[in-house]
């Protein structure tokens, strides 16, 4: 056992795979850590049930306010904060670190009762507020679940009130505890904020690229039904017009696309997948429960030319075979 009381990767391996106590330590030396892997670590320790999660925790908590990594230590309280939402002492404690890590002013207390720290809000969800809320500035792009995309204008504390310039809705007002609740901030990345910094470009995009276009959008808003996908490309960046030919080049490709889910029904979403698909298990499945002896015939004749195998395959195929046999 080292000083700290937490093995070293040769006595132990940890939650986090190759990665042990004595990465977690050496890591944390460095003069530039990468908090974000040191975060994930912690996160490994909590989701394996390690008893070594809390000690590493706190020893990252407490790097992480020394070096002033504000948004990086509000991160890991709100990790750990999952593991102790029932822990009243926590969260008062919790409470006040979050005032001290946003400076201890008047803006840093307007933050943390805007987040609803006093209002019984479960613990975890009152540091994401808390984290949505430091980060309006204006400027600083935002997506609502009403309103949609948008940039803040003016953010008083005074208050406890923010303006946001919404598309459609120009200087529209909202107390600092609903935004907190109800917004989630655009990055560089999001549809809205390139299309703003580079118009040009998602134009083309949307010419050359319409299912690259509905990834970045799906990546952007999540889940999206085709219907709803429309209403957000629809006259800005995709034409009236032009929607039919853009819908089916991108369909084509999407519907093959192992990392999203295609949806058969038009009434269900589109959506990104962190893993791809298992296209063998998706037709084994979707042969197993098929009745009808048609289908049946069109699915084995589609994994055929799709050159499919395997003995589980083969074997149901045999047995749906059979089973159009005597359907006939």
């Amino acid at each position: 056992m080292s000083e700290t009381g937490i093995e070293s990767s040769a006595e132990k391996e940890g939650a986090a795979g190759s990665r042990g106590a004595e990465w977690f330590l050496n890591e944390l030396g460095r003069d530039r850590p990468d908090t974000a892997q040191l975060i994930d670590y912690v996160r490994g320790l909590y989701e394996s049930e390690d008893s070594e999660a809390e000690s590493c925790a706190e020893l990252l908590q407490e790097h992480l306010s020394s070096a002033g990594r504000v948004d990086e230590a509000l991160q890991l309280l709100q990790l750990r904060a999952e593991r102790h939402s029932a822990d009243d002492l926590f969260r008062s404690r919790v409470r006040e670190d979050v005032v001290n890590l946003l400076g201890g002013g008047r803006e840093a207390r307007v933050i943390v009762e805007q987040s609803g720290f006093d209002s019984g809000v479960r613990l975890d969800e009152c540091l994401r507020r808390a984290l949505m809320l430091r980060g309006l500035s204006p400027g600083a792009y935002c997506q609502d679940k009403t309103w949609g995309f948008g940039v803040v204008r003016e953010v008083d504390y005074l208050y406890a009130r923010v303006r946001i310039d919404f598309e459609g809705r120009s200087g529209h007002e909202m107390s600092m505890a609903y935004a907190g609740e109800s917004l989630k901030p655009a990055g560089e990345d999001h549809l809205m904020v390139r299309r703003l910094k580079d118009p040009e470009g998602i134009a083309r995009l949307a010419a050359e690229s319409p299912a690259e276009l509905v990834r970045v959008t799906l990546q952007s808003y999540g889940p999206l039904t085709a219907t709803r996908l429309r209403e957000i490309l629809v006259p800005e960046i995709v034409k009236e017009g032009a929607w039919k030919d853009f819908w089916d080049a991108a369909r084509k490709e999407l519907q093959e696309d192992a990392y999203v889910d295609f949806p058969r029904r038009r009434s269900d979403p589109l959506r990104l997948r962190s893993e791809p698909r298992d296209r063998l298990r998706e037709k084994e499945d979707r042969l197993k429960g098929e009745r009808d002896p048609d289908v049946i015939l069109d699915l084995l004749e589609e994994a055929a030319r799709a050159g499919v195998s395997g003995d589980r395959m083969r074997a149901i195929f045999v047995d749906r075979l059979k089973f159009v046999v005597r359907a006939r």
